[in-house]
C-alpha cells in the first residue's frame, strides 16, 4: 500500500513485538526479508539474560541448581516507506503468538512547510546583515557584532536545513521496531 496523496508528507513507522520458535533462525529471516527489500539494519541484538534460578535438594548434602533464562532479540530496521506494508505481510508468519503491532503515520507537512519558511527567513537576514558590515559597519565593535549575528543566523540556516533533510529522510524510510522473544 503506497500511503500518498501527492500533498500530504508522512513519516511511517512500526512497533511489533511477538513470540517465535526460534529467536536466533527469526532474527535472520527477518534481516533476510530486510535485505532482500534493500532496507537497513540498523540495530540486530540477541541477549539471553538470566530469569532466576531455583534450588531442588537431592539429598541431605547436595542440590540441584536450575537457571532459567529469557531469550530476546531486538531489531532496529529501516525500509523505503513504499515496501513497509510488504515487509510487514513477510514477517508476519514468524510470529507465533502476537502481543502487538502498531503501524502509525505522523503528517509533517506544516512542520516540512515552516523548516521551509524559516531557511527563506534566514537567507534573507544574512544578506542584510552581510550587506551592513561590508558597507555600514566600519568600528571594529559594529562588525564583530555583526559577524557575530551573522554567524547565529548562518547557523539557523544550517539547522533549518538539517531538519528538513531529516524530515524528508523520515518519509522516505519507515522504521520498524522489532523484539522478538
Amino acid at each position: 500500500t503506497i500511503n500518498d496523496d501527492g500533498i500530504h508528507k508522512l513519516i511511517r513507522a512500526a512497533n511489533m513485538r511477538f513470540k517465535v520458535k526460534d529467536i536466533p533462525k527469526a532474527t535472520y529471516s527477518i534481516e533476510q526479508i530486510i535485505i532482500r527489500h534493500n532496507g537497513l539494519i540498523m540495530e540486530s541484538s540477541i541477549k539471553n539474560n538470566s530469569k532466576y534460578t531455583s534450588t531442588i535438594d537431592i539429598s541431605k548434602d547436595s542440590a540441584l541448581l536450575i537457571h532459567h533464562y529469557d531469550l530476546t532479540s531486538n531489531l532496529q530496521l529501516r525500509v523505503h516507506n513504499s515496501k513497509l506494508d510488504t515487509i510487514l505481510k513477510e514477517i508476519a508468519p514468524l510470529a507465533v503468538e502476537i502481543d502487538y503491532r502498531t503501524v502509525t503515520a505522523k503528517d509533517v507537512t506544516f512542520q516540512l512547510l515552516a523548516e521551509k519558511l524559516k531557511k527563506e527567513r534566514m537567507a534573507k537576514k544574512q544578506k542584510r546583515i552581510s550587506s551592513a558590515i561590508d558597507n555600514k559597519g566600519r568600528r571594529l565593535n559594529d562588525v564583530m557584532d555583526a559577524e557575530n549575528s551573522l554567524d547565529y543566523a548562518l547557523e539557523q540556516e544550517d539547522n533549518a536545513k538539517l531538519s528538513a533533510y531529516k524530515m524528508n529522510d523520515d518519509i522516505e524510510y519507515s522504521t520498524i521496531s522489532i523484539q522478538l522473544y
